[in-house]
């Protein structure tokens, strides 16, 4: 279910999350972008590649549709973020905010 999965993916996030609030407090910012790059490259390629060694994953279109909408939002967040030079306050008010919508909006 979406709450299921919702929940599953705050519950496995919850360790990268505290690594990069702990790297930010100590002003670690290359470490939190690895951090966050390096836990999401393993999850999508390992997690899911290992997985599907051992069974097929079926496709599930209103997923993948979110999926793929997210995933091009991000990059182009992250985009901006690079030509802007700066990841600031104000940037990750907006990466919250657009989480948050993306939450409400699988919910619908």
């Amino acid at each position: 279910t979406v709450i299921g999965l919702t929940l599953v993916a705050l519950g496995t996030s919850l360790p990268e999350l505290a690594v990069s609030i702990a790297a930010a407090r100590k002003r670690w910012g290359m470490m939190v972008i690895g951090n966050v790059i390096g836990s999401n490259i393993a999850n999508i390629l390992l997690a899911l590649g290992i997985s599907a060694v051992f069974c097929t994953i079926p496709r599930v279109d209103a997923i993948v549709d979110n999926i793929v909408l997210m995933v091009f939002l991000a990059m182009a967040m992250v985009i901006f973020v690079r030509y802007r030079g700066v990841f600031d306050r104000r940037v990750g008010t907006l990466f919250v905010m657009v989480y948050v919508a993306f939450i409400a909006m699988i919910f619908m």
